[in-house]
């Protein structure tokens, strides 16, 4: 039921969050206002922007892989996985 997609999102969120990916939600949401202050020439604008997005999501993500270590980051990729496949049972 309703409660159980709930709990499924929540633990494909809890999944991400592990892998160390950044939040999709604030990433566009900070896209929107880069695009805003930027409106120049539209013709390659929504190509760029969603290069841009995948280059600040891989900043990021590097950066908290630097934070945190080999040894966390291959911990948290391990327990991503699992939650994968708790959110798909």
């Amino acid at each position: 039921g309703k409660c159980g997609a709930l709990m499924a999102e929540s633990t494909r969120r809890l999944s991400q969050a592990c892998r160390l990916y950044p939040n999709q939600d604030l990433l566009k949401e900070e896209s929107k206002d880069n695009s805003n202050n930027n409106n120049n020439n539209n013709n390659n604008s929504e190509k760029d922007s969603e290069e841009r997005l995948k280059q600040r999501e891989d900043a990021i993500r590097a950066e908290r892989q630097d934070s945190v270590g080999e040894d966390v980051t291959s911990v948290l990729r391990v327990l991503g996985s699992v939650l994968d496949e708790v959110a798909d049972a």
